[in-house]
């Protein structure tokens, strides 16, 4: 059997036409239903709740407090109605929601439970925004690329600069609460600049694993010859 090594991530199928759910079918997929027909604004964050709780030299801190923080600073002032759903996942999950009662809105950020991939899509797929990890820099990572299938604008801490070599795709730059704040502010006043980006990474993430895949194909096709 010949070898080869291919220069290729194999690519996340997460595209919408992959899911099967229907809400009639789903209990989750009705309760977020319910949570997106009452408001005007839904962010989306679906990575682990590390913020609070980590130990020296761990490469999981993901500075989730930064977004509830920002949001509750935006609920101040917005005349939008606008919610969070979150999921149960990480060992700051209990620290994240004393901190939602403590800035006073728990009534605005919807827990739900450890999910299979295929509902956290339902729910990204109609996500106004989506968000990953703001402590530090990364190109990509699973959550990256759910939000990208999904087609919903995807915001977290990535410096170009240290990707010069990388294809980039369009995204919310924020590491900080005041850059979240802008995101959140843009949205309100010009929604359709937000959702423009989020379509325009869906076709970045189309064409570039479309690539991938043609990568891995042609190596297969060479063997069946």
């Amino acid at each position: 059997v010949s070898e080869k090594i291919i220069d290729a991530t194999p690519p996340i199928l997460y595209l919408p036409e992959y899911s099967n759910i229907t809400p009639k079918d789903n209990p989750l997929a009705q309760r977020f239903d319910a949570i997106r027909a009452e408001n005007d604004l839904v962010v989306v964050y679906h990575c682990r709740h590390t913020w609070k709780t980590i130990l020296p030299g761990a490469m999981d801190n993901k500075d989730t407090h930064r977004l509830f923080i920002a949001f509750a600073a935006f609920l101040k002032k917005t005349q939008l109605k606008a919610s969070i759903v979150t999921f149960e996942y990480g060992h700051d999950v209990e620290h994240t929601k004393k901190l939602v009662n403590e800035l006073g809105i728990s009534n605005h950020v919807h827990w739900f439970p450890l999910s299979a991939r295929k509902n956290i899509m339902y729910v990204l797929n109609k996500a106004d925004i989506a968000t990953g990890e703001f402590y530090r820099s990364f190109y990509s990572y699973g959550a990256v690329f759910e939000g990208l299938a999904a087609g919903a604008p995807f915001m977290h801490n990535r410096d170009d600069r240290l990707y010069p070599d990388k294809p980039m795709y369009p995204m919310l730059f924020a590491s900080n609460e005041n850059e979240i704040l802008h995101h959140l502010d843009q949205f309100e006043k010009d929604p359709e600049s937000i959702r423009r980006i989020g379509r325009e990474a869906r076709e970045w993430f189309q064409h570039y694993t479309s690539q991938q895949v043609q990568k891995i194909l042609s190596v297969i096709r060479e063997d069946a010859v």
